[in-house]
């Protein structure tokens, strides 16, 4: 009896580990055809909420897995299959090789001191259009 069980933990061992190997390969085929694309972190935000494209990330091909901070500061996932069967990979792959690049930063693109509030609010009056034509924030000038 103990034989037998030996003997089941060593295939089970050998298909976990063949699994295993086959599963980073293919990331790591993957990765080499991947490329940098812009991407929203959503810590910079233009007027109504949108968020901004300020960073740069790694992202290899048919995959996509994406954090951000949603409109309420929570932290959310974009993600697609492949991207959610290979997120383990791909986050240590974003923090230790192909790491992820800001283009713009929020406090000197904005103007402002850290601790500042990240949204700007509509006066009472709403958006109204400005000499230009473009929408605004409150009253014109």
């Amino acid at each position: 009896m103990g034989k037998g069980w030996r003997a089941k933990l060593k295939k089970c061992t050998a298909i976990l580990l063949v699994g295993l190997i086959t599963y980073i390969a293919s990331y790591c085929f993957l990765s080499l055809r991947g490329q940098y694309c812009f991407e929203q972190s959503g810590r910079l935000r233009w007027n109504y909420a949108l968020s901004a494209s300020d960073m740069i990330e790694w992202r290899p091909p048919c995959m996509y897995y994406h954090h951000y901070l949603d409109i309420y500061g929570k932290e959310a996932v974009r993600e697609d299959d492949m991207g959610i069967i290979f997120s383990p990979l791909l986050r240590l792959d974003r923090r230790f090789v192909h790491k992820t690049r800001k283009v713009l930063d929020e406090e000197e693109t904005l103007g402002r001191k850290k601790g500042q509030a990240r949204f700007q609010c509509a006066q009472k009056t709403g958006p109204v259009p400005n000499k230009t034509g473009m929408i605004g924030q409150g009253r014109e000038e």
